[in-house]
């Protein structure tokens, strides 16, 4: 049961997909590729994209109404990607931005090429809030292209890592390819996520990453950061980090 935590198919909130149509079908798509759950993480970014928990949640419940309808077996979940910011956990507190289907976990968006410097100190707020972030995309981010040990200290404050499986490709460059397979084998990335925005694009390239992955860390590894560890999220569970 293939779980993706990180998507961007909700119609006309961010970047991602731009009207209902391209919803359907990039779930279609997903549904095709064998995921069952989708975390509709569409962006929070302050002063950009500010959709409310409660306009998602009532768009999720609209879309999956019509999954039903067509025997579409996908279960839809509320979550977002958010944007690192000085008073995130500010944001938390007044119920401006939530968690991945209401869960201890949240996705979080750093610059791709800024190093923040409350990054620490954030982590250690979330974790006092008794939140778990989930850092999306880390072999995106030029600082740990540069320095991968970077990601140590991110785990030791509590963080987990979250790849994507585009990178395995190519499709972010050849630093983020390589950047991802070294994470993977010092087993510092806890879950791949799609990270799709259009249709047409990585859910129909899943099984060939997935079958170039299996030779590189093997089909056990690959079940347990596309399956078992999202499974995790879904049931709420603590996690226990393989450092």
């Amino acid at each position: 049961m293939k779980i993706d935590i990180h998507t961007h198919v909700l119609p006309k909130i961010d970047d991602g997909a731009r009207n209902i149509e391209e919803t359907f079908t990039i779930i279609q798509e997903a549904y095709k590729a064998g995921f069952k759950h989708i975390f509709c993480t569409s962006h929070f970014i302050e002063n950009e994209y500010e959709t409310s928990i409660e306009d998602r949640e009532a768009i999720i419940q609209m879309i999956q109404k019509k999954l039903n309808e067509d025997n579409i077996d996908i279960t839809l979940h509320c979550g977002s990607e958010i944007f690192i910011t000085p008073n995130l956990d500010e944001l938390f507190r007044k119920g401006i931005v939530g968690t991945l289907a209401n869960t201890r976990y949240l996705l979080m968006e750093l610059p791709l090429n800024t190093e923040i410097n409350y990054l620490e100190n954030m982590l250690y707020k979330l974790a006092s809030m008794d939140l778990i972030p989930i850092i999306a995309h880390p072999e995106r981010y030029t600082m740990v292209q540069k320095k991968p040990e970077v990601c140590k200290k991110m785990l030791d404050l509590g963080a987990l890592l979250q790849g994507n499986y585009g990178s395995l490709i190519g499709n972010y460059g050849i630093h983020a390819k390589k950047t991802l397979l070294k994470l993977l084998k010092r087993n510092q990335i806890h879950f791949l996520g799609s990270d799709v925005h259009r249709a047409g694009s990585i859910y129909l390239q899943i099984q060939k990453i997935l079958d170039k992955l299996e030779k590189k860390i093997g089909k056990e590894k690959v079940r347990e950061i596309t399956e078992e560890n999202p499974e995790k999220i879904l049931n709420n569970e603590d996690f226990y980090k393989e450092l």
